[in-house]
């Protein structure tokens, strides 16, 4: 979805009628799009009393998305000191650590679709996944990703059985 090409006859719609164009598919992505609302509604940005908030807009908050994207074999401290750098779509640099924070975990919450929040953030408390996962500081998104969704979890059943077979284990099951 990050990478969508459209077709140019469906901006500004919401559907596409254009059976090849990506846009046609979003109508699929009702849960991603729930989500997104829900999180982005509930953000609130740190107190920042003389400074400028992290996340001016939407498009503040999907140049992040890319930044993370774009570098997933930085670990997060990184993005955040090159990304916050930069102006936001208000033309201002965000000082403030705790606002930058926030809306890391924002953008993780949505790019990986778990919650990433930390308890002080006002999206994890609207969350019903359960506690936050915490991406490190030191962490690149690739690593935290094969962290967070491994690719063979340790109680698989391949690990279980070890040298037996699966065939062997399900006719020993139907005997007993």
């Amino acid at each position: 979805m990050w990478n969508w090409k459209i077709c140019g006859a469906c901006n500004g719609h919401m559907m596409c009628s254009q059976r090849k164009c990506p846009w046609s598919r979003m109508a699929l992505l009702h849960t991603f799009w729930r989500r997104y609302r829900t999180l982005t509604i509930n953000y609130a940005p740190e107190s920042t009393t003389f400074l400028f908030p992290a996340l001016s807009s939407h498009d503040d908050l999907l140049r992040l998305i890319q930044a993370i994207r774009n570098g997933p074999d930085l670990d997060r401290e990184h993005i955040v000191d090159s990304h916050f750098s930069a102006p936001n779509s208000n033309g201002k640099v965000c000082a403030n650590a705790a606002d930058q924070d926030r809306a890391m975990n924002l953008a993780a919450s949505i790019i990986f679709m778990i919650n990433c929040g930390t308890s002080l953030d006002s999206a994890d408390f609207f969350e019903q996944d359960g506690p936050p996962i915490s991406w490190r500081s030191n962490v690149t998104a690739t690593a935290f990703a094969s962290e967070v969704f491994p690719h063979e979890s340790p109680g698989s059943l391949a690990s279980i059985l070890g040298d037996t077979k699966l065939s062997d284990l399900l006719r020993s099951l139907a005997a007993s």
